[in-house]
């Protein structure tokens, strides 16, 4: 009887090892237990497990981790992915393992959530100054994961927050784009200046798509910005280039040029297509104020008017050198003045007091040769204008210069060693001299055409002395006061305003 017992119960143990499976349930990896942001084509991943003979997979996929209707899908490798899940839902899934004795028991359960929106990236929210053909760029990715799974993203671009009314919209196919680029691009067209515009971007494929981005806003340029010249430019070529900002997006810069400041009168007005940056007006008045604007279009809107500007054409000419009240200059001294562009050319006179010596020379460019010998150890001024269409400038400043070497001994005269005050003057000068030693000065008042109106000799002590110099007689204007001593000359302009 005890025997039989044994016997029993060894072949009840030897039927259940016999009936339980070798092959063990598979180990899962990937995507990680509970993981977020995760593709509608998420691959599954586990570890292989040993067993005899060819090893298949089963792999269940369902929204409830009980599995009441989960899809099935097999496979002889350890990875698979999954196809058109749902975005942001939470999916369950489990693996078990077949071979030539049997089935495991299914693994662990892990879960994973598919993502359910897109992030902008450019232009930042509520940014300003944006072109008409603003890029607008989001990403391709879910942390380090590029996103796939998808066949389309869809962009909106709304005037109102709600998206009520739509204003600009596009799909963008995936297969128009690198898949791994870390951003994609959507290249806008014909936005309207000066006006907000909201926008967002969604991933779709064929089952679904993902909710709508939180939207952003971005404002359009209101027009372009003029540059140069800066407003209330003075002394300004008659041949001027305006210049101003770039712009991207658009057909044509408008601009308008006139000398009205309410752009009334008949006005230069032209194109410059998108790629010009500036544009030059010719002929324009010699000491005329000149007003200016720009704005742009393309095919479907044009700007407003920019903010308005002025500039002055010159109405002189601006001497170089030898500078006012130089010495020391050869018998044929080279005289230079500032270039002015868009002039038929210079008018120059040289002469000397009283005018016993007087040149006039017509030139094309801005500087001049005396060619003819001037006297040694004298007194010379020069003056220049400009010409163009008839129109002319006034006569530049009156400089003056000397011939000659200076002096061996005498005592250098400059800014740095007279004081004249006051300047202008009611009629009542100072001079004021300073001097390592007794020196005598030969001062000489000269009116804008050269003739000498005062004329004094002054001794001035050693150290710092000064004189008063009555010119109560002048009348009022513009003077050139000269100080001598030897060949050393140094000369000043000398405003009288009583």
């Amino acid at each position: 009887m005890k025997n039989l017992l044994l016997t029993i119960l060894f072949t009840a143990l030897t039927i259940g090892l016999y009936s339980q499976p070798d092959i063990l349930p598979p180990v899962l990896t990937k995507p990680t237990d509970a993981a977020t942001n995760q593709m509608p084509d998420a691959e599954l991943d586990w570890y292989a497990v040993n067993g005899i003979g060819t090893i298949t997979y089963e792999i269940q996929i369902d929204t409830s981790d009980q599995f009441p209707d989960p899809v099935i899908m097999t496979s002889v490798t350890t990875a698979i992915n999954a196809q058109n899940l749902i975005f942001g839902d939470q999916y369950f899934w489990r693996v078990r393992a077949s071979d030539n004795t049997g089935t495991s028991d299914w693994s662990a359960v892990f879960s994973f959530t598919v993502f359910d929106v897109v992030a902008l990236n450019k232009p930042t929210d509520a940014a300003t100054n944006q072109m008409p053909n603003v890029g607008l760029s989001w990403s391709n990715r879910k942390g380090a994961i590029y996103i796939t799974g998808i066949t389309f993203y869809d962009i909106q671009g709304s005037f109102l927050e709600d998206f009520s009314t739509v204003d600009f919209s596009d799909s963008i196919a995936t297969g128009t784009f690198p898949a791994d680029s870390n951003f994609i691009l959507y290249r806008t067209s014909n936005l309207l200046f000066d006006t907000t515009y909201y926008w967002r971007v969604r991933a779709r494929h064929n089952f679904g798509a993902c909710e709508w981005s939180e939207p952003w806003s971005f404002s359009v340029v209101s027009g372009v910005t003029p540059l140069t010249p800066a407003n209330g430019a003075t002394n300004q070529d008659p041949t001027i280039t305006l210049t101003w900002e770039p712009l991207t997006g658009i057909n044509d810069y408008i601009y308008q040029v006139c000398s009205d400041p309410n752009f009334t009168f008949p006005c230069i007005t032209g194109l410059a297509n998108d790629d010009y940056t500036s544009i030059t007006v010719p002929e324009l008045l010699f000491g005329n104020t000149y007003y200016w604007r720009l704005r742009v279009a393309h095919d479907v809107d044009t700007s407003d008017w920019s903010a308005v500007r002025s500039f002055q054409v010159i109405n002189t000419v601006l001497l170089h050198l030898p500078v006012n009240g130089s010495a020391g200059l050869t018998t044929l001294p080279a005289l230079d003045w500032l270039p002015i562009t868009g002039v038929d050319g210079f008018e120059l006179r040289v002469y000397d007091e009283g005018f016993t010596y007087s040149d006039t020379a017509f030139l094309d460019t801005n500087m001049y040769n005396v060619f003819k010998p001037l006297e040694l150890g004298k007194d010379y001024f020069w003056k220049v204008r400009t010409y163009s269409n008839g129109d002319t400038t006034n006569w530049s400043e009156t400089w003056q210069f000397h011939t000659g070497p200076q002096g061996t001994g005498d005592i250098a005269l400059n800014e740095d060693n007279i004081n004249l005050y006051p300047n202008p003057s009611k009629g009542l000068l100072t001079f004021e001299l300073r001097s390592a030693r007794e020196t005598e000065i030969q001062v000489t008042v000269v009116d804008f055409v050269g003739k000498v109106v005062f004329e004094k000799f002054f001794l001035f002590r050693q150290g710092s002395d000064a004189v008063n110099i009555d010119l109560n007689n002048l009348n009022d204007g513009l003077y050139f006061i000269r100080f001598k001593t030897g060949q050393n000359v140094y000369t000043r302009k000398l405003i009288i305003n009583k």
